[in-house]
């Protein structure tokens, strides 16, 4: 009787100390994001601000996607040795520090110095591998910490709060740059990005502390649940997580076709300021953060695939609208761009959120890591042959009579239509849904436009049905 009562208290420990780890990764979300929107989200923006055309930019995206799976493999044999709470911290500390030389570029730029751009990529690689090296220990960790029937809804919640973090530090970020002022080769602006930086960097500290904060689940390594990459690569086609994996590369390849290089249509071609750059992602993130509460719950009550197939196929829409601004006046483009910006938020809010839950619902907590990490490989591939395909068309295309990042645009959105269309059949779910339940997209659209305040407030998903039941009287759900 004492045995039972003794593994009962500790079970009832370890259920506490996971809530409040949970908290802790609240927090954590926050501060990291807000970090992100007010430093990362600029990078690109100071890769322009340094002159960098259309090749270095293609490669400070193409190059850490291709490097930072490769660190995803390294992390999986560390976490034989090492525990995923040392590894993850380890490696973000050492990842923060690497700001300082990124700073350090424009010191070399202002002094004529001819290697700043191989200096940028170098230094943006291993900021880029070491974040990637901290993430499967994450995807490990957070998996053992939340219950399954819970993915959803604390991702949404968790992510919501991060992308409201994000949009204060964009918001920060493009006031600061507005005030040192948008005129290149000037010193000016490079106190602006030093600054938004550093600060980045502070906050990213703190961040670290709430993340030593949380408790680690004891984890045991066992070669049984070992397997190769080669392995995993012969069998993608003929499983439902290899399809899964070889869908979202695709999907992130036709992105990145166009995707790296909005950056400098916005900035160089449209002319538009720092100001109005920080009000187009503004209001991607802000679409985010509205819904992403309404993704973790429509996930928890209709599974993940349906979103990511439904999502995956409609993100092809906001890559055929850019094209459209061509015909379009300054002041107009700039309207048209927040409506499409928005647009493109809500949508793939849906997707990393049922991407990223997918992977908890499909793989056993000990093969996450590994999974996670060979899944990466797949997506870094497809991120660097949609952006030097991107990259190509853009440099060498002889049709120039539209201009060419619009044009890859145009390609981008026309070939994630179909990959979407011709992979819609192959992934199927893998959690169980209520009988008589289907993903219907005209209950789908009445929650978005017709119940705008249950679908981002309702405290379950059972609230949204039972409105749905109200409203369209049963036709829609069950």
């Amino acid at each position: 009787m004492n045995e039972i009562t003794q593994i009962e208290l500790e079970k009832n420990q370890t259920e506490a100390l996971k809530k409040k780890s949970l908290f802790y990764s609240l927090k954590e979300a926050i501060t990291t994001n807000f970090s992100l929107g007010l430093a990362d989200n600029y990078f690109g923006a100071y890769a322009i601000a340094l002159r960098a055309d259309v090749t270095v930019i293609g490669l400070l995206t193409s190059l850490p996607n291709l490097i930072g799976p490769l660190a995803q493999i390294w992390t999986s044999n560390l976490m034989k040795f090492f525990s995923r709470k040392k590894i993850f911290i380890t490696a973000v500390l050492i990842q923060i520090l690497f700001w300082l030389p990124i700073i350090f570029v424009s010191y070399l730029y202002l002094h004529d110095d001819q290697s700043i751009y191989l200096l940028l990529i170098a230094f943006f690689l291993a900021y880029a591998f070491l974040g990637n090296l901290a993430q499967p220990a994450w995807v490990s960790w957070m998996g053992d910490l939340v219950e399954p029937k819970q993915l959803g809804r604390f991702f949404g919640f968790r992510n919501s709060l991060a992308s409201l973090a994000a949009l204060v530090g964009i918001v920060l970020g493009g006031f600061v740059l507005d005030l040192f002022k948008f005129n290149l080769g000037r010193q000016e602006i490079f106190i602006g990005f030093g600054l938004i930086f550093f600060v980045g960097m502070l906050v990213r500290f703190i961040s670290l502390y709430f993340i030593s904060r949380q408790f680690e689940p004891k984890f045991i390594f066992e070669r049984s649940d070992y397997f190769s990459f080669w392995s995993f690569l012969k069998k993608s086609s003929s499983n439902n997580f290899g399809r899964f994996s070889i869908y979202v590369a695709l999907i992130l390849l036709t992105a990145n076709v166009a995707g790296p290089y909005y950056v400098i249509y916005i900035l160089r071609d449209l002319k538009f300021s720092y100001l109005e750059f920080m009000l187009i992602n503004l209001v991607g993130l802000l679409a985010t953060f509205l819904t992403m509460p309404f993704w973790g719950r429509l996930g928890d009550h209709f599974g993940n695939v349906g979103i990511l197939k439904l999502t995956g196929l409609l993100t092809s829409l906001p890559a055929l609208l850019w094209f459209f601004t061509i015909f379009l006046s300054k002041i107009v483009s700039f309207y048209f761009i927040l409506t499409i910006s928005f647009f493109g938020g809500f949508l793939w809010a849906g997707f990393n959120l049922a991407a990223g839950n997918f992977l908890y619902d499909s793989v056993t907590p000990k093969r996450r890591s590994l999974c996670s990490a060979y899944s990466s490989i797949f997506n870094g591939l497809g991120i660097v042959v949609g952006t030097l395909i991107g990259s190509f068309t853009i440099n060498y295309f002889p049709f120039r009579f539209f201009n060419l990042i619009m044009v890859v645009s145009f390609i981008s959105g026309v070939l994630r239509l179909f990959v979407g269309l011709f992979m819609f059949p192959l992934v199927q779910e893998v959690r169980p849904i209520e009988k008589g339940i289907v993903f219907n997209f005209n209950s789908f659209a009445t929650q978005i436009f017709r119940q705008p305040y249950d679908l981002i407030f309702a405290h379950s998903a059972k609230k949204i049905k039972n409105t749905l039941k109200r409203k369209n009287g049963n036709n829609d759900v069950g």
